[in-house]
């Protein structure tokens, strides 16, 4: 007896094979299973035939009931779906949308004025139930402390863009080296800004897209790296949006309290914000914060952006600003060389090598998998060697990408400097798309380039 009942505990009843449900019947007990009490996330809507296994019209019967081959109802299959509705209604009692349709006739009359008030009565339940749930997710998107997709966009942006600019990056070491030394150097003491300048067209952003990648072989222990180059997006632009997103990107990854709206609505506060935020990251002594500010002349002037108020003017420790600007757009490098008086916190970029110039050349080339002969190449090394700016290489080069190898190196017309570079540039689009068009494009493009920023920020 004993032993009867031991093995008799041990068989279990084993659950309907799936092959004994319809997909319709699995799907539905699928997500109803997965669905959470109280959590609105799905609607159900029933239609019931009044009367409609009490018809036998052998012609419209079949399409709303199961019937067997003899043209008789299949209770079988009713008592399964009679059990998946009442499944149904215990789980989703709150999201239930249940219609009745009359069977007039013995047909379902699709045109009668029943059959119309039917569906729009669906139509309109479905829209209901549709904006609740959406709104019911927003409410709960906006309560939650979550990445904010927004701000995703805009790092992905700032990548983007840090990668392209250092895959051809050149030279350069020593000037990374002795950011580097100083990076390393006050990381356990206050200490200034640095700050990165240089003429137009020598590479600045590119060496800050290259520091962003070099500063995490300095801490290597870990450090986190903030990078905006300022005026090539909507929120790198303006100061406020700057600074918004900044401190959203700091907070998350030092898993911090994200700043409230009151905070980042008034520009004041969100500056007081920011200054406090970096303190606080500084007393965690744990990663270092670097925050690499590139073309501080490409914001906005916009909250007094060009006078610097918002950067601190001594870093604490664990926390390093870097900054790059043009030497006279604005003043902006008077004020820093007044605010931040030590030389050795400056650094100018100088103009390239001829043997740099030749390196970068070929490297671009090789991004597109092209050549040039010895006579155009050294062509444009010779009006490179006179000139030393990036720029004016990385213009030459997209003329030349289109040279054929069997044009003389008389017949080529190459700039002789940055200026020269980009009046060939406009030169060339003035004679593919005319003249008129790419005066007039460029004019608007420049005329409203703060009015789209503005109107594309959120």
């Amino acid at each position: 007896m004993i032993a009867t009942d031991y093995c008799s505990s041990l068989i279990m009843v084993p659950p309907p094979p799936l092959h004994c449900a319809a997909v319709t019947e699995f799907e539905i007990d699928r997500g109803l299973g997965e669905t959470r009490e109280g959590d609105l996330c799905s609607s159900v809507f029933v239609r019931d035939i009044a009367n409609l296994p009490d018809q036998f019209d052998q012609k419209q019967l079949p399409k709303f009931i199961d019937v067997k081959d003899d043209g008789s109802v299949d209770m079988e299959a009713q008592e399964l779906l009679t059990s998946l509705k009442a499944q149904i209604v215990s789980k989703s009692a709150r999201s239930l949308r249940v219609h009745w349709v009359p069977w007039s006739g013995g047909v379902l009359d699709v045109q009668s004025q029943a059959h119309d008030e039917y569906l729009d009565d669906l139509c309109q339940n479905f829209v209901e139930d549709m904006k609740q749930q959406i709104q019911a997710k927003l409410v709960a998107q906006r309560g939650a402390q979550e990445e904010p997709a927004w701000l995703f966009e805009e790092l992905r942006h700032h990548g983007h863009l840090c990668r392209a600019k250092r895959s051809v990056f050149c030279g350069r070491s020593r000037l990374l080296s002795d950011i580097g030394q100083c990076l390393e150097l006050h990381d356990r003491s206050a200490h200034w800004p640095m700050v990165v300048h240089g003429a137009s067209g020598t590479g600045k952003t590119a060496v800050m897209s290259k520091l962003a990648e070099e500063v995490r072989k300095t801490f290597r222990k870990g450090c986190v790296v903030v990078t905006r180059l300022l005026g090539t997006s909507a929120l790198s632009s303006d100061i406020h949006s700057v600074l918004k997103s900044v401190c959203f990107q700091v907070c998350l990854a030092f898993r911090l309290k994200l700043p409230a709206a009151h905070v980042t609505n008034s520009y004041a506060e969100l500056v007081r914000f920011f200054h406090s935020l970096l303190s606080t990251v500084s007393k965690r002594n744990q990663e270092a914060l670097v925050l690499l500010f590139d073309s501080l002349d490409q914001l906005s002037s916009n909250d007094g952006a060009h006078r610097l108020h918002w950067l601190p003017k001594v870093c604490p420790a664990k926390v390093h600003i870097i900054v790059s600007t043009l030497p006279k757009e604005h003043n902006i490098l008077a004020v820093l060389q007044e605010v931040i008086p030590r030389p050795e916190c400056h650094f100018k970029v100088q103009a390239l090598s001829s043997q740099h110039g030749r390196e970068l050349i070929d490297l671009l080339l090789s991004t597109v998998n092209r050549r040039l002969t010895t006579e155009q190449r050294d062509l444009i090394l010779e009006r490179f060697r006179n000139c030393g700016q990036p720029l004016m290489l990385k213009l030459t080069f997209d003329e030349a990408k289109r040279w054929s190898s069997y044009v003389p190196a008389s017949e080529l017309d190459v700039a002789v400097g940055t200026r020269d570079a980009v009046r060939l540039l406009y030169s060339r689009l003035e004679k593919r798309h005319g003249r008129v068009f790419v005066s007039h494009a460029l004019g608007y493009i420049t005329c409203s380039r703060l009015v789209l920023l503005r109107d594309t920020a959120p």
